[in-house]
């Protein structure tokens, strides 16, 4: 059996508390409640702006949380464990990566500039926190004392499955795993807000749709292939809407 090293489970889990709370600051910074949302269609780009306050935070490379599950290397008091299943690595992998849509979706209700943009922004916001809600309690109900394994297994789960159904295994390039660095990223982002949100979520979500179609292929639970279906159908729509906006108010910007 393949085994790969894992940190402590109780070291994961607090960077994962510690990810949480940095969303839920997020979200209290932006003052992002829905009615708030609706109301800042009208009157324009929020003055709070999460992006500074991820200015003040330390970068996850330089406090080692990375994407909230450690990195490769293993402490001299980490226990080896199996790959996850293919449903549990799912789960986690996408759990984290709707974590990273969610602050995505926080600075755009504070920086973009165009209503419509701002909507999307709420609806992703919204659609990924129950999709989120539900992952979690999915995972509760079927892995209840299953540890987090580091993203390295889950990673080497999702690509054997690619690899095995054809696909080119290619997660190791999902660089936007971690919610922190994908709003950091965003906030960085040269040019227009809204061109960089535009790009920078339709690769996200291209992310998530790859993860989905293997998940309709192998998940073992009905449940979870519905949930995939759902994100391939729905980010897939939201990916044709921002291309339409992009040609519309950004038809000389340089193709994504």
């Amino acid at each position: 059996m393949q085994i790969v090293p894992t940190k402590n489970p109780r070291a994961v889990a607090m960077r994962r508390w510690r990810l949480i709370a940095t969303l839920v600051l997020l979200t209290l910074v932006a003052g992002t409640s829905s009615a708030a949302a609706t109301q800042d269609y009208d009157e324009g780009t929020p003055s709070a702006d999460p992006c500074q306050f991820l200015a003040s935070e330390a970068t996850p490379a330089a406090d080692g949380a990375g994407m909230g599950h450690g990195d490769l290397a293993a402490s001299p008091a980490a226990t080896p464990v199996a790959l996850p299943a293919f449903d549990l690595a799912f789960i986690d992998l996408m759990a984290v990566h709707h974590e990273g849509a969610i602050a995505m979706g926080e600075i755009a209700l504070a920086r973009a500039e165009h209503p419509e943009l701002r909507l999307l922004a709420e609806q992703i916001i919204a659609a990924q926190r129950a999709e989120l809600d539900q992952l979690t309690a999915w995972r509760h109900a079927w892995y209840p004392d299953t540890p987090l394994a580091s993203m390295a297994a889950q990673m080497g789960v999702l690509d054997q499955a690619m690899a095995e159904m054809g696909m080119p295994a290619d997660s190791g390039g999902m660089e936007m795993m971690d919610a922190s660095a994908s709003a950091r990223a965003l906030c960085m982002a040269e040019g227009p807000f809204d061109l960089a949100f535009i790009d920078q979520m339709t690769v996200h979500h291209q992310e998530a749709i790859s993860m989905a179609e293997v998940a309709l292929q192998r998940a073992e639970h009905p449940d979870l292939k519905g949930l995939a279906q759902n994100v391939v159908d729905s980010q897939a729509a939201e990916i044709a809407q921002m291309t339409i906006w992009r040609d519309q108010w950004f038809a000389s910007a340089t193709p994504a």
